[in-house]
């Protein structure tokens, strides 16, 4: 069963799975690494932003490759 999901929640859960594998994989530097430029930015209106600006539009990208047009719901991480 296919549960839609807003890119915000896409986001967030990529980025939960990637930490718990960093943990569980004794947290090498290169997982490290891409995690600290998947992290968000805490802003006062709650909608983060990746720490590396040139990561979301990369991550949209392979979004569009796997996902069939229309079935996210909005753009903004």
């Amino acid at each position: 069963m296919e549960t839609p999901v807003t890119l915000r929640r896409a986001y967030l859960i990529m980025f939960e799975f990637l930490e718990r594998e960093w943990e569980r994989s004794d947290r090498p530097e290169e997982l490290g690494s891409l995690l600290g430029s998947l992290a968000l930015w805490s802003e006062p209106n709650g909608k983060g932003v990746p720490m590396d600006a040139a990561i979301f539009p990369e991550w949209i990208s392979a979004l569009r490759s796997t996902t069939p047009i229309g079935m996210a719901e909005q753009t903004d991480v």
